[in-house]
């Protein structure tokens, strides 16, 4: 997984859901309370069945951040986050003149996921949550914020996922277009070609 750079920063609150879309699949009661502790979400008494709850809750905001970037379809994960807002039992409250927040049935992960929740309704709202997005490279899958002015981009960093998919592209190109003797060599002398526009591709 790149590691050059952290995925684009949402804005506000909304790094917060994008920090927990990334989040590792808890596995223990105190993985996840320890991962609540860090980012000041409530949690307390946490059980193996709030694992799987939370877990259950992240697989479903990440299915929505790859329908964003048109990686899948929003359908199933659309129905998996509104079944866990019947879970939660969440109902809605206003906050201010543009900011909602959701009260839960009592206990365990509830609130924590409750908090997560309305940080993605409100983003819906301001239309900034289709800009949240999983990089396109399928070796990485990083949540970020897509600052783009046409909010076209499709990898969380350019320069590290960017350049690898633009290099397996060139690659399998020149494999389609070339002769077995006249493929580069080396990573290095791909790039070198397409930097200098190649007249073989």
């Amino acid at each position: 997984m790149p590691t050059a750079r952290r995925p684009a920063h949402a804005p506000d609150d909304l790094d917060l859901l994008r920090d927990f879309a990334n989040a590792v699949e808890a596995g223990s009661p105190a993985a996840l309370q320890r991962w609540l502790s860090e980012h000041d979400l409530a949690g307390a008494g946490l059980t193996v069945a709030d694992v799987e709850r939370a877990d259950a809750f992240r697989r479903a905001v990440r299915g929505l951040l790859a329908a964003n970037a048109e990686l899948g379809e929003p359908a199933a994960p659309l129905r998996e986050f509104n079944a866990a807002l019947d879970w939660l039992g969440a109902a809605p409250r206003l906050l201010s003149a543009r900011r909602t927040g959701i009260t839960t049935a009592a206990g365990g992960v509830r609130p924590a996921l409750g908090r997560l929740a309305a940080i993605l309704l409100d983003a819906v709202h301001a239309g900034t949550f289709q800009r949240l997005k999983l990089c396109a490279n399928p070796a990485c899958g990083r949540a970020f914020y897509d600052h783009g002015r046409n909010a076209a981009g499709r990898w969380c960093d350019m320069a590290v996922c960017g350049n690898r998919a633009k290099v397996a592209g060139y690659r399998s190109r020149l494999r389609t277009r070339s002769g077995p003797g006249d493929q580069p060599h080396s990573i290095d002398e791909a790039i070198t070609r397409l930097a200098t526009r190649d007249p073989r591709l």
